[in-house]
């Protein structure tokens, strides 16, 4: 919608409102209302067709600046105007009512001016909004994240296995297709049993263990290596199992966000392991994802590694969103996006981060006062909007640094610093080093990463 058209709509509420409310509020005396599009204050006039003096009250709306009295113009709010002098006397006098009923009619419609020229901003937020991203959708593209399966495991107890720490930037997760396991967490965590259909992450890449249960040593095991797949089978005879093992990988810049907002271990519990058996909703969609890998992984297709690799990918993806969808959430970021009166502030934050906000706007989305807002957000998410926003806009900094040749005061300026100056001290307290500092280390690491693909193509 243009600009044009909104001031034209405007300065028609606005004259309509007034006409009408004012022709009620004068005793249904006559109005005048002008044409050049000035405001002017209520004033005393005498008919032009009756000998005696008559109150008539003038009011015009339009553009400011032709008439002594202050307009009520798309640049001026009702606050504005109530405090450059339109006092209700005047209004008082050319009633010559003085009635409550008539004052209470004028006082809103001078109420209703602040809703007026409001109009444009709150047209275009909806405009903004409709063209914005989910928060995930935006999370993703900030922080891609790519996908691997490095094995699947075919073992019959007694069996066990120990994952060390993941090295940084790796998430480890694991998919059990059949059979049971039990997981072990190496950080003093309670031990979970895990069945089919199970889903578990490592966002924080934590050591972990998996076995059957049992106190027998475990059985020999042995790697087998195809075209697309590596199985990990070994000879034992009691209950089986059947398990995919990846990980998530994710770069040194977005890795920070996800320590920080995502648990160190998620296990979803998927309702069936059957597309055809699971109900409606994100369940089903994991339980098909999951057939999906399951049938890559057991034949060699043309394109499978590659299959593969992308259906692991999307596992982190559908996996948060289930997270987010389940009755008792984890902690962090899922936790505050399973609560819909806060996913408009979380959507805002991730779509516009260069923008100034403020808890009164954020609260205003989420139909809350300021103190609820905040103490939902921070009962939520565990810390407040402000350090989610920093964390946001020193992604997307990080971002830029790395991938283009933009000066440091228009990176700044990108994730929604007014000054240079302030992005570096943002820059450097959050990330432990400055700008140029980060951009020339991950520059070296990407060409690092580029020469040992090129050597290793060339054996």
């Amino acid at each position: 919608m243009s600009d044009w058209t909104l001031r034209l709509l405007r300065r028609a509420a606005l004259s309509s409102l007034l006409s009408i409310c004012c022709w009620v509020a004068c005793g249904r005396r006559p109005l005048a209302i002008g044409q050049d599009g000035d405001c002017a204050a209520a004033t005393p006039m005498k008919s032009a067709n009756e000998s005696e003096s008559r109150h008539v009250l003038m009011i015009h709306c339009g553009t400011p600046g032709k008439s002594d009295t202050p307009a009520l113009s798309a640049g001026v709010t009702g606050r504005e105007i109530r405090d450059t002098g339109h006092s209700f006397d005047p209004i008082r006098r050319a009633t010559a009512v003085g009635s409550l009923g008539a004052i209470y009619v004028l006082r809103m419609v001078f109420r209703m001016v602040d809703d007026l020229n409001n109009m444009r901003v709150r047209l275009m937020d909806e405009v903004k909004m409709e063209n914005a991203r989910d928060w995930l959708s935006r999370l993703l593209e900030m922080m891609p994240v790519r996908g691997a399966l490095d094995y699947r495991c075919f073992l019959g107890a007694p069996w066990r296995i120990d994952f060390a720490a993941s090295e940084l930037g790796e998430s480890p997760y694991h998919v059990i297709l059949g059979g049971r396991a039990v997981l072990e967490d190496a950080e003093g965590g309670p031990a979970r049993e895990l069945s089919a259909g199970d889903i578990v992450l490592f966002p924080h890449g934590s050591a972990h263990a998996l076995h059957d249960r049992s106190d027998a040593a475990p059985a020999p095991a042995r790697w087998r290596s195809t075209l697309n797949v590596v199985f990990y089978e070994n000879d034992g005879t009691g209950d089986r199992l059947d398990m995919l093992c990846g990980r998530f990988i994710i770069s040194g810049a977005q890795e920070r966000l996800i320590r920080a907002y995502l648990p160190r271990r998620l296990i979803l519990h998927a309702p069936e392991n059957s597309a055809a058996a699971a109900g409606p909703g994100t369940g089903a969609q994991v339980a098909g994802l999951v057939g999906l890998m399951r049938a890559e992984s057991a034949t060699e297709n043309l394109g499978g590694l590659a299959m593969l690799s992308a259906l692991s990918t999307a596992l982190f993806a559908i996996a948060l969103r289930l997270a987010s969808e389940v009755t008792e959430p984890p902690d962090g970021l899922l936790a505050l996006a399973a609560n819909p009166r806060l996913v408009p502030a979380l959507t805002a934050l991730f779509n516009e981060p260069a923008r100034t906000w403020t808890l009164p706007e954020l609260a205003q989305r989420c139909n809350m006062s300021r103190a609820t807002f905040i103490r939902h957000f921070q009962e939520r998410l565990g810390r407040s909007a402000s350090d989610l926003l920093t964390d946001i806009r020193m992604t997307v900094a990080a971002n830029a640094l790395k991938t283009s040749d933009m000066s440091t005061g228009a990176v700044g300026a990108l994730a929604g610093y007014q000054s240079e100056a302030a992005f570096q001290r943002a820059f450097k307290h959050q990330m432990g080093i400055t700008p140029a500092q980060w951009r020339r280390i991950h520059r070296r690491s990407a060409k690092l990463t580029l020469a040992t693909s090129h050597s290793v193509a060339d054996r």
